[in-house]
């Protein structure tokens, strides 16, 4: 950026903004200063919207400049300048909400098992049950000049009532409910396919989209919610028993009765843990307690300490259970005990939630979570 032409334009807007019966005048220097301000780097990057596949060209460079800027200042603005032309390209209204099925190419299903980043696709049989069954949807979106490669997606399951565990709702051998018959959807996964459109955040307008598309079509379904992970459960609990202060009473107490029968390290990776009823019965108390707390309590700054709780309560979700042996995978055991939750999206709610959250750090839940608070 020229230095002189960005003063010459400070002074010019000065000089006129100081006369304020010369509208005309402080606008034309306000649009004079915005277009010195804007880098030659971008104007060339502009160029590249006319050009074939050029926009995936920028999100593929960006990817990359992601991972190499490190704390270089120059490449971090250059980063916060990209970022922003990206978000004006791939604004909501410029993109299309697609249901993907089983009759989709090859190449697009292939998108969809290696870039699902919550439960892996573990078979063909295993997409076609997620794309093809009567009670199973997949929803991405589409930029126009990207047909072929889905953006984000999100795998939606409708049942008959909020479900408890993923092993039931992935299994390829349950029953099928019928449409009629469902009045939940669950949206039970969501993955971006690029890393390019980092910090674009496109996945809180998806579940909304899909939760306007779904209520048209199917008016019999009221209740919108997921069956979400908890990944930073396991972490936050081992630096709060590795420390000396416990926290608060009800948390001081979780963590001595947890501690009382036997190791953690038991809990989060040894498998055989899963299947000792009697050992997974003593401490489930304990952890829904501490789990409890850590999803209500334990912040970054205003904000929920845990990514996917903090996504949902932006968005607007509220907490509405949390799951004992919700995911009995490796998985699940590692990142949160086998615990999971649900995040209710109320239509009525959402935008009352979202402005508490974001005003106040306010996090709604049922009365079944913030009871565990009181235990």
């Amino acid at each position: 950026m020229d230095t002189t032409d960005l003063r010459q334009g400070v002074d010019n807007w000065l000089e006129v903004s100081l006369d304020s019966d010369v509208q005309s005048g402080r606008l034309k220097a306000e649009a004079a200063l915005r277009a010195t301000l804007r880098s030659a780097r971008i104007r060339l990057l502009t160029q590249f919207n006319d050009l074939p596949d050029g926009i995936k060209f920028l999100v593929s460079m960006r990817s990359e400049l992601i991972v190499m800027k490190g704390e270089d200042a120059q490449l971090n603005a250059f980063d916060h300048e990209f970022r922003n032309l990206l978000e004006s390209w791939f604004d909501i209204g410029f993109l299309e909400l697609h249901r993907i099925t089983w009759d989709a190419p090859a190449t697009l299903l292939e998108t969809l098992a290696n870039y699902e980043a919550v439960h892996p696709i573990r078979s063909w049989r295993d997409i076609k049950h997620r794309l093809a069954a009567t009670d199973r949807r997949c929803y991405a979106f589409i930029h126009p000049q990207m047909p072929n490669d889905p953006l984000i997606f999100v795998w939606v399951a409708l049942t008959h009532g909020i479900p408890d565990n993923i092993q039931n709702l992935l299994s390829i051998q349950g029953a099928e409910v019928e449409l009629g018959e469902a009045n939940t959807a669950v949206f039970y996964s969501i993955s971006a396919t690029q890393s390019g459109l980092d910090g674009v955040g496109l996945g809180s307008f998806l579940i909304k989209r899909v939760v306007d598309r779904l209520s048209r079509d199917h008016k019999q379904l009221k209740v919108f919610s997921t069956l979400s992970p908890i990944p930073g459960f396991t972490r936050w609990l081992q630096e709060l028993t590795a420390g000396e202060d416990c926290g608060s009473g009800s948390v001081n107490d979780a963590v001595g009765r947890l501690q009382h029968h036997g190791d953690l390290t038991r809990i989060f990776s040894d498998r055989s843990w899963v299947r000792d009823a009697a050992a997974v019965d003593q401490v489930r108390e304990p952890l829904l307690v501490l789990c409890a707390h850590y999803l209500m309590e334990a912040k970054r700054g205003e904000s929920a300490l845990d990514p996917v709780a903090n996504f949902h309560l932006s968005n607007g979700a509220s907490i509405e259970r949390l799951n004992w042996q919700g995911d009995t995978s490796k998985k699940g055991q590692l990142q949160s005990a086998c615990l999971m939750a649900n995040y209710r999206y109320r239509l009525k709610d959402i935008e009352s939630n979202h402005e508490a959250y974001h005003t106040d750090g306010k996090i709604v839940c049922a009365k079944s979570v913030s009871g565990l608070l009181k235990t």
